[in-house]
């Protein structure tokens, strides 16, 4: 064997095919573990756009029911208010026959003027005992009771719009996450085609911000 002073080659030689050795497999190890790492995340981030994806489309479906809700009771309000001055519009008509007549200030009458008021609405006698109580802005100015119907499905109409404007905004806000949640998969499915190992870890941690991050925030929306 061949030395040089002290200095044996074929040991060097030993020990430089080992460590060569050792950096490949540690090499191959690394590869592995960021393999595994990518693959994690691009089955989580497929997982994270189906969620995202089913959410928003449901509540993108439920803005359009509350829309229509909304518009079916617009146009129910329209009508109420319709029935309701037909309706005070004849209640006024025999107010004002009840009083020409004068049969409820006859007692001999009392059977006839009973006649006369059940024949006024349910909103008629409320006005009639307003107006007979002192109330001198019912029966021909006051439209509050006989608009109650109609005041009623106003404020339902709005609440459905509401409803509806919050609806988009949940599945807009699904979207934009879904949004981010794609844009890992392509960094994550980039690092799988790299050999460069810290070209492939950066694109591994830009790829899991951009999975924590949509998660996080999905986290704080509404479940459907």
């Amino acid at each position: 064997m061949r030395k040089l002073g002290s200095f044996d080659v074929r040991k060097t030689m030993t020990q430089l095919d080992g460590y060569q050795q050792d950096a490949a497999d540690s090499a191959e190890r690394e590869d592995g573990r960021l393999e595994l790492v990518a693959t994690v995340l691009l089955g989580l981030g497929a997982v994270l756009i189906a969620w995202g994806t089913y959410q928003s489309a449901w509540y993108d479906g439920q803005k359009g029911t509350e829309l229509t809700n909304s518009v079916l009771a617009t146009t129910q309000s329209v009508d109420a208010f319709q029935v309701a001055d037909t309706t005070r519009a004849l209640d006024q008509i025999l107010f004002v026959e009840m009083l020409a007549s004068g049969v409820c200030s006859d007692s001999g009458q009392r059977a006839v003027c009973e006649q006369f008021t059940n024949t006024l609405s349910n909103e008629g006698r409320e006005e009639l005992a307003a107006w007979l109580s002192g109330d001198v802005s019912s029966i021909f100015n006051a439209k509050r009771r006989y608009q109650r119907g109609g005041d009623d499905l106003i404020a339902d109409a709005q609440q459905y719009f509401e409803s509806a404007q919050q609806a988009d905004d949940t599945s807009g806000d699904y979207s934009q996450a879904v949004a981010f949640v794609s844009i890992s998969l392509f960094f994550a499915g980039i690092s799988l085609v790299i050999s460069r190992t810290n070209a492939r870890k950066a694109l591994l941690v830009l790829a899991t911000l951009f999975i924590v991050g949509p998660l996080a925030f999905m986290a704080t929306l509404p479940i459907a």
